[in-house]
């Protein structure tokens, strides 16, 4: 046991990881800061994820290996990381993700240096399932502004979720509900950070997201559906149990719908950011469920905003496209 609490809690949920994981408990073992503990909770894995962890967790005090009895669903297990940590800030791991062995030291001095700042996080590389380079993950600059309620909308314009894997202070996670157990809660969970404070992004490549089809990220609706459930199955008549809640009787919507409610209405805000917040919050659920992708299609052509540019795998430059 540590003697004193760690600066940084690193959380690494795990579920049949033994792929990658030897890879990923390395890449965070090897930073140059120091001061973390790494809570790694294994979702009742059926392959060699224990006996994997349980070697790391015998030849480095820092590492802390609980295990589930049961498989607790996705989103609980991840959330099981944040509710063990002891540190002041909190990294969120993925078991076949790499670290730059300089991440965790550049994100600690910004949040030192800043305490209006809630989250860091920094470029990405995008890796394959052997490690080679795929191309280069560019989160746009979010939650920069000073007003709640500009930050919360601009979190509402269709950015991926990946600064998540950034750096986290454990007293705004703990304000906040955590990722509920429905598909993609994620962009709902980002919102609530940024009602809390301002993000911060580092113009460097520090993080490695690997792609491949076995990802959480790769997975279809059924397949996240299953992911957040406390037990896998494969009963076809299970499934079609979740697509009625889901969809049938509009279940996702009420999620969503009240998810959005709880966050605003808890969050330190005027009444005219409360407002504002509700209403972009409304835009932005009407436009995920009642406008058909066809629709999305068109609004999307006439914005006139032309693609992103493409990485040069043999150049290693990004391209503009004509």
């Amino acid at each position: 046991m540590m003697e004193q609490k760690p600066k940084v809690s690193v959380g690494l949920p795990v579920f049949n990881g033994e792929k990658y994981l030897n890879e990923a408990i390395d890449s965070i073992l090897a930073q140059s800061f120091s001061d973390f503990e790494l809570i790694i909770c294994d979702n009742a894995s059926t392959d060699r994820t224990e006996e994997i962890c349980q070697d790391y967790a015998t030849q480095d005090p820092r590492i802390r290996y609980y295990r589930n009895k049961t498989n607790i669903g996705g989103s609980r297990n991840q959330n099981l990381t944040i509710e063990l940590a002891q540190g002041e800030y909190f990294h969120l791991g993925a078991d076949d993700d790499l670290l730059d062995p300089d991440l965790l030291a550049k994100c600690v001095d910004i949040l030192d240096r800043h305490p209006s700042i809630v989250l860091c996080y920094t470029l990405m590389f995008e890796i394959d399932n052997r490690g080679k380079l795929l191309g280069k993950i560019e989160p746009a600059d979010l939650a920069t502004s000073i007003d709640p309620d500009q930050r919360f909308s601009n979190l509402l314009e269709g950015h991926r979720v990946d600064f998540l894997y950034g750096l986290i202070r454990i007293d705004t996670l703990h304000k906040t509900e955590l990722e509920p157990p429905y598909p993609q809660a994620d962009s709902i969970f980002a919102c609530e950070l940024a009602l809390n404070g301002q993000f911060w992004k580092i113009p460097e490549y520090l993080y490695y997201r690997r792609s491949h089809g076995e990802a959480c990220t790769s997975l279809d609706l059924p397949g996240q559906l299953s992911w957040n459930q406390p037990t896998i199955k494969n009963d076809p008549k299970w499934m079609v149990l979740l697509w009625t809640q889901y969809y049938l009787n509009i279940g996702l919507l009420w999620l969503e719908m009240f998810h959005f409610a709880r966050i605003i209405c808890r969050a330190s805000l005027t009444t005219k950011q409360r407002v504002s917040c509700l209403l972009h919050s409304t835009a932005w659920l009407v436009k995920r469920h009642f406008i058909p992708d066809a629709i999305k299609q068109i609004y999307r052509k006439i914005d006139f905003r032309r693609e992103p540019p493409k990485f040069n795998s043999s150049s290693g430059t990004m391209t503009k496209n004509t």
